[in-house]
């Protein structure tokens, strides 16, 4: 059968009841259904053949019974998605592994594509439903079941890196009888109407997530283009800009749903070293080029950093008030309030940035830069410049910088300017990531020192940041009155940020001098 549904992530249970005044404002009859809960089980063999095949399986526990599904990964319009479907019951509550699989048409149909010995556990889903009926306006009405899901996804994590979980709400649109563009249409008026966050991934994907994998890298294998260091250095600047811009529009949708906080993150860092090595060669590339693409990467990174900084800022408070005795914690929970909102604001922004046409016609813009490829004119600017004769001279250059910010920060005392040194830092960092694209193992040493001390400086800007939000929050709170708990909340929290910053730099002359260590030995730039 064809599955026809559109789905929206939903921030808050404000949302919820704003969908269901719309779907009345709109004509659209509505009635209560069942509520209950359901376990998602997923499971493919260790090399994932089902995915590559195209197809996910699952196991859903429900009321008693279970089913099996396997579900195409059919395609998603941007508001909804088609996909084929099979379906198989069970007769009692039980997961179905790929080792157990009952006849029928899901077992009949995977047994063409996969060794069933060799399956395993990806992750488990577990939603509490809210169900709804929804008869469309009209004189050919149809039926549109609305589900409102609490949904967890836990995962066995395949790295440190990885969530391992996540939680949301989610609300999805699925065609019960009548044509299928009724979907789209309420999908289209509710986003037009409210904002709502149309969902970019299925839960299989936010479970592929969860568990810290990549679908695409999984349901496909590629031979990324190989490049040395006796290559043009050309080549390497246009082979460094396309993996910037597929990074971009990969962690896109992740950005936009919010649910993995890297997400936001990654499309900075993207963004960061494909302006990195645009301003490093702009006299190469042209500085007529450069500047318009500069200004707008500049423009979404801005966008992307209000989000950014209000997941750090959530994080930070609820580390904060997960420490603090019970009544601490209930005095500041206005705050957590107050912040949470922030990212909500952030977020539904990221909507309007997303669906606008100033980030699609600069995604454009950079698809035909790449695509073009080196000119002329940037060919008798390099002459017969090597990839390793630019590092040899560029790197030593950018080395230098940092070193000097930084000696500056130690003789001077001047812990302001531990920010400009995490910038300069970072261009370093993002100039040696453009070189190990061709020199894959010489700047190894480096880049693990690199880390460290950027990681003592992103630590110091993040309580910065924090401390920031927490003096406008508590400037804005009444002198007297019943807000002076919260007001001494706040305080303990300043006073936290505090001591992180003093700790930082504290720490930083020891960081500094292991960082001297290796970036000015006289070996720093000679082959090994």
């Amino acid at each position: 059968m064809t599955e026809v549904e559109a789905k929206f992530l939903i921030r808050s249970n404000e949302q919820i009841d704003q969908v269901l005044a719309t779907l009345d404002e709109l004509g659209y009859l509505k009635s209560a259904g069942e509520t209950g809960r359901h376990v998602d089980t997923y499971f493919d063999t260790s090399e994932f053949d089902i995915l590559r095949a195209g197809w996910t399986y699952r196991c859903r526990q429900r009321g008693g019974q279970s089913t099996l599904n396997l579900k195409a990964r059919g395609r998603h319009d941007g508001r909804v998605f088609v996909r084929e479907e099979i379906q198989q019951p069970l007769s009692r509550d039980a997961v179905a592994t790929l080792h157990n699989l009952p006849t029928g048409p899901v077992k009949n149909f995977l047994d063409s594509i996969v060794d069933m010995r060799r399956s395993r556990k990806l992750f488990c889903v577990a939603s509490q439903r809210r169900v709804f009926a929804v008869t469309s306006p009209g004189s050919k009405p149809a039926q549109i079941e609305l589900d409102v899901d609490r949904t967890r996804i836990t995962a066995e994590k395949a790295n440190d890196k990885a969530p391992g979980s996540f939680e949301f709400m989610e609300l999805e649109l699925e065609l019960a009888s009548g044509d299928a563009s009724a979907v789209g249409e309420l999908a289209e008026a509710l986003f037009d109407k409210l904002r709502l966050t149309p969902a970019q991934f299925s839960k299989f994907d936010r479970g592929i997530q969860a568990a810290g994998l990549s679908r695409k890298a999984l349901a496909t294998k590629r031979d990324k283009p190989t490049i040395t260091e006796t290559d043009p250095f050309l080549d390497l600047v246009y082979l460094f800009f396309d993996r910037q811009l597929q990074r971009i529009k990969r962690f896109q949708p992740i950005a936009w749903e919010g649910l993995d906080r890297e997400g936001v993150h990654k499309m900075r860092v993207a963004i960061r070293r494909f302006r990195t090595i645009l301003r490093a060669y702009r006299d190469v590339l042209g500085k007529q080029v450069v500047k318009p693409i500069n200004k707008e990467l500049r423009w979404l990174f801005k966008q992307l950093g209000e989000a950014r900084d209000a997941d750090v800022g959530e994080m930070a408070i609820r580390e904060f008030i997960a420490s603090l005795p019970a009544d601490a914690a209930r005095a500041a929970a206005p705050y957590e309030d107050h912040i949470r909102q922030k990212t909500f604001d952030a977020y539904t922004n990221l909507t309007e940035v997303f669906v606008g046409g100033r980030y699609r016609e600069l995604i454009n813009t950079l698809e035909e830069f790449v695509a073009a490829g080196p000119q002329e004119s940037m060919q008798e600017r390099v002459g017969d410049l090597t990839i390793a004769e630019a590092a040899d001279r560029d790197i030593r250059k950018s080395a230098r910088r940092v070193i000097k910010r930084g000696d500056r920060v130690i003789a001077e005392s001047l812990v302001e300017k531990l920010h400009k040194l995490r910038i300069e830092a970072k261009h370093l960092r993002y100039l040696l990531d453009f070189y190990t694209m061709a020199q894959p193992v010489r700047w190894k040493e480096s880049i693990n020192e690199l880390d460290k001390l950027q990681d003592l400086l992103g630590w110091h800007q993040d309580a910065i940041t924090s401390r920031e939000r927490l003096e406008a929050y508590h400037d804005s709170l009444p002198i007297a009155g019943e807000d002076c708990v919260l007001r001494l909340s706040i305080d303990r929290l300043i006073s936290t940020e505090n001591e992180r910053m003093e700790q930082c730099r504290r720490e930083f002359p020891a960081a500094w001098r292991q960082f001297k260590t290796v970036f000015e030995r006289p070996t720093f730039l000679l082959r090994s």
